[in-house]
């Protein structure tokens, strides 16, 4: 025993640490891959598809910090479901305010597609958020 833990549960911690790093590279290899094969087979470029997707990428990567800040703040009494209420509400009020307030071009844009695909039950809940946004 070394400072409570025994070897062997230290040697799996290792070996999972190991394997997670593995999967870390072969997704980060297979996005790579996708990319360069969508550039061939729709002709475009990289740096337009870079383009197009930073702003997602860039809110996404902000609404994960700030929800593993709150993960990390929450009291560990409080039970497990609402500890999800919570991360995920948070999560999704900074993607809005994110989409509101600093991508507001793309947040348009998206609104605008979503109604056309949406079902129609859909588009009055689309509708209402574009007023709320003033996106229109």
């Amino acid at each position: 025993m070394r400072n409570g833990y025994d070897e062997a549960k230290d040697s799996q911690t290792v070996i999972d640490d190991i394997n997670s790093c593995e999967a870390n590279v072969v997704l980060v290899a297979m996005g790579i891959i996708n990319m360069l094969l969508f550039c061939r087979v729709f002709g475009c470029r990289f740096a337009t598809i870079f383009q197009v997707l930073w702003p997602s990428y860039l809110a996404s990567a902000i609404m994960l910090a700030v929800c593993l800040v709150v993960k990390a703040e929450l009291p560990a009494a409080l039970p497990d479901t609402l500890h999800i209420i919570a991360i995920c509400f948070t999560g999704g009020v900074v993607y809005l305010l994110l989409g509101s307030l600093v991508f507001r071009g793309e947040t348009k844009n998206f609104l605008h597609e979503g109604l056309s695909i949406a079902p129609a039950k859909f588009s009055p809940a689309l509708m209402r958020l574009q007023g709320w946004l003033r996106l229109h």
